[in-house]
């Protein structure tokens, strides 16, 4: 019996285990009766003379059934909610919510459960358990989102029980001010000095090696730091200005802060 694959045609099984036919075209799905039912071959012909027409429509243009998971992650996407985090996080949020909407977007919101949760943790886990951890804080933050804005009437938030992958960090102690005082008396000077802008800006790592001598004014440091995006102004502790006065020579400002940063982060 010879079998004939027909272009673009996709077929999954439902949680009930009933078969379902969707006809994908870059990224784009639309459902449509199966193989030989009443209606399939107008359909099917329909969107192939649609796509003929339009061969070059993107991602941007699926649509999604209202009350879905990919639905939901478009609203969500769209809003102030998401558009106001910092660049870095919109884009980790971007791929795992992509993850997401390509592997489970059909869903219905109301339908998912504990168990489909834990199950979507360790599909994405046996690739990435960072962004099996990040699906999971998504899914919550996009619960709320869509029980608060889109009018949907859910159940209880389904990640609730559901444990990360990851194991609980623990912060490092902080040095005791002996070691502190012997670090800085000892310590060669470009270490010195960038041990005392981590030390007394607070700022991340990140942050401090893109600093630059046009942020100090002499008696504040003006940051911006990366995960907010907010403008800060620090007054610049009497310590961390001598240092800073006496290294302005230095080719590239705060390059040393990064090795600093990690001296004082392993304590």
């Amino acid at each position: 019996m010879t079998r004939v694959r027909l272009r673009y045609l996709h077929c999954f099984r439902d949680r009930n285990g009933r078969a379902r036919y969707y006809f994908r075209y870059r990224d784009q799905r639309w459902p449509i009766p199966a193989p030989g039912a009443t209606g399939f071959a107008t359909a099917y012909d329909a969107l192939l003379a649609q796509i003929a027409a339009n061969p070059f429509r993107g991602r941007h243009n699926i649509e999604f059934m209202p009350g879905s998971l990919a639905w939901a992650i478009e609203k969500f996407l769209a809003s102030p909610l998401y558009g106001a985090r910092a660049e870095s996080t919109k884009r980790n949020y971007r791929r795992v919510f992509d993850q997401l909407r390509e592997k489970y977007g059909t869903g219905l919101l109301r339908d998912l459960k504990l168990r489909h949760v834990r199950a979507m943790r360790n599909e994405i886990a046996a690739t990435s358990t960072t962004a099996a951890d990040i699906a999971m804080r998504l899914i919550s933050a996009l619960w709320n989102f869509a029980t608060e804005n889109l009018g949907l009437e859910l159940d209880a938030e389904p990640t609730h029980g559901v444990p990360r992958i990851h194991e609980t960090k623990h912060e490092h102690e902080p040095w005791p001010p002996e070691l502190i005082e012997r670090f800085f008396r000892e310590a060669r000077p470009s270490l010195r000095w960038a041990a005392r802008l981590a030390l007394y800006t607070g700022q991340r790592r990140s942050d401090l090696v893109k600093m630059k001598w046009s942020q100090f004014d002499g008696e504040f440091i003006e940051v911006r730091p990366q995960k907010t995006g907010a403008l800060v102004s620090i007054a610049c502790h009497k310590l961390l200005r001598a240092e800073l006065e006496a290294c302005r020579g230095l080719p590239k400002p705060f390059w040393w802060a990064s090795v600093a940063h990690r001296w004082l982060a392993k304590a």
